[in-house]
């Protein structure tokens, strides 16, 4: 079982390790240019999505 205190180390660890990126979507369309972002979550070690770290 995890205590509230384990879980907020977990927690804070986590984040620690995580940050959000934005990609830029770039769509033309007759003659019009759409500018669009995604965001993006990454690990800092590898910069993959963190599958592994969420559970997923």
């Amino acid at each position: 079982m995890i205590t509230d205190s384990q879980g907020d180390e977990y927690t804070k660890k986590l984040f620690n390790n995580l940050f959000f990126c934005l990609q830029p979507i770039i769509r033309e369309y007759e003659g019009v240019k759409t500018n669009e972002y995604e965001i993006l979550l990454r690990e800092k070690k590898n910069q993959n999505f963190p599958k592994m770290s969420l559970n997923i």
